[in-house]
């Protein structure tokens, strides 16, 4: 759940509370704003992952290899080099079409 506060470290990006570890995150910079009570039978902190995205990479449902395949080739436009080199080899392919 986000909250109207920003965060006091980057001061940019608005504050997570995750319920699950009772804690405020700020997820851009990957930390926890909220200390671990230290107490080891606390159902919050005791099982809280050191970093936000790690906990919530945790929650993420397992899946089969082909959905995680998939996936990455619906999200190829993250990786600009292997975008151009793509965009580069269809203009090519195209071109030689044409002769």
């Amino acid at each position: 759940m986000f909250s109207l506060s920003r965060c006091p470290i980057c001061g940019k990006n608005e504050l997570f509370f995750y319920d699950r570890y009772d804690a405020n995150c700020c997820l851009g910079c990957n930390v926890w704003l909220d200390k671990n009570c230290g107490d080891p039978e606390c159902p919050y902190c005791s099982n809280r992952p050191d970093t936000p995205l790690e906990a919530l990479f945790l929650e993420m449902p397992k899946q089969d290899a082909h959905i995680r395949k998939r996936w990455r080739r619906d999200n190829y436009f993250h990786k600009e080099s292997g975008k151009l080199r793509k965009e580069k080899r269809l203009r090519f392919l195209q071109n030689q079409d044409y002769k």
